[in-house]
């Protein structure tokens, strides 16, 4: 079997608060992404999605950050030698052993993030400089992995990558600034500055959530054909099991910063044997007359004893609000974490 070209294995994630809350934004996340695959986090907000993506790309703010776990990125344990900070972590030499691993571990990150992994934020206006001209931005990119490029061949590239993610009058576009641009206009720019690295792997954040439909769904497409036509691998971020359906080839679905299904697309959204908060992801997508039901999981409450989903859940049983359950395979590469399918 190939080895995976992203792998994440018992990720925790523990933020702490002035207020002395610990607030745990991901729990023993485990996933894996193949070369060439295009995969899926489904969530609703507050889940942990782009924790996760912000993890594994190095963007994460506050201390601790990271406290377990291994991201494994093209066989390369991205967090090797991080401190553990169990019973040390409040200390201050605790805090100079993070800060130390964290000075070098963003140095050893300016060498992938950009460059091996591409991103697509979910606010490209946020993301994208201001004082910079489109021109600019792409240029950028293409040099992270082209440095012995001259000037004028990349600025044909440049124009070429425009053309690439369908702007009219790339010659134009160009030499404008983000905040002449439209907000479809603003996201092929970021599609073409987050492929213009030509990036194994590009990690997609709800880049449509702010568009209109048709918008959106062109988006989509490009970012899938761009992906499909460079055999690049994509990590694509949606609170829309309706996206999900007609882009990936596999997904997870997080809840509470924990993963509670993980296989194929079309096991998933056949909910014949899925987790009920999948189910209702599922019928929040059919149609306004449907939704998830109860309020997103506190993070700041997650230190529960059963089930995450268990207060909402309408198929709960006493089991549920004991202990939390296990992973199990309900099908071929198809794992589900509920109870209910341990008792049949």
């Amino acid at each position: 079997m190939k080895t995976p070209l992203l792998s994440v294995e018992n990720l925790t994630v523990e933020f702490r608060e002035k207020s002395g809350n610990t607030i745990r934004a991901l729990n023993n996340i485990s996933l894996t992404i193949g070369h060439g695959e295009i995969f899926g986090l489904i969530g609703e907000s507050g889940a942990g999605k782009t924790v996760l993506t912000h993890s594994i790309l190095g963007l994460l703010e506050g201390y601790p950050g990271i406290i377990s776990g291994k991201i494994i990125f093209d066989g390369n344990n991205l967090l090797e030698g991080i401190p553990s900070l169990n019973g040390d972590k409040e200390t201050m030499s605790g805090r100079k052993k993070h800060g130390k691993w964290l000075k070098n571990h963003q140095r050893r990150m300016k060498g992938i993030r950009g460059i091996k992994i591409g991103m697509v934020f979910q606010e490209p206006f946020k993301s994208m400089d201001p004082l910079f001209t489109v021109r600019e931005h792409i240029m950028e990119s293409i040099k992270n992995t082209n440095t012995f490029t001259k000037d004028k061949e990349i600025g044909n590239l440049v124009i070429d990558w425009l053309k690439s993610v369908q702007l009219d009058n790339p010659e134009n576009v160009q030499n404008q600034y983000v905040f002449e641009l439209s907000g479809g206009m603003i996201q092929r720019v970021m599609i073409s500055v987050a492929f213009a690295s030509q990036p194994v792997l590009i990690i997609a954040d709800e880049p449509t959530t702010s568009l209109d439909t048709v918008t959106q769904k062109k988006i989509l497409d490009l970012i899938k054909q761009k992906s499909k036509k460079l055999g690049q691998s994509l990590f694509f971020i949606t609170h829309d099991l309706g996206i999900a359906a007609r882009y990936f080839d596999r997904i997870a679905v997080i809840l509470g910063g924990r993963i509670v299904e993980i296989g194929r697309i079309e096991d998933v959204t056949q909910c014949e044997e899925c987790h009920p908060y999948t189910l209702e992801l599922y019928n929040a997508a059919v149609g306004p007359a449907y939704g998830v039901s109860g309020q997103p999981m506190n993070v700041i409450s997650r230190k529960i004893a059963g089930c995450i989903f268990a207060e909402r859940c309408t198929e709960r049983q006493e089991t549920c609000s004991e202990k939390e359950p296990p992973m199990l395979e309900v099908g071929k590469d198809h794992f589900v974490r509920c109870w209910k399918y341990y008792s049949t």
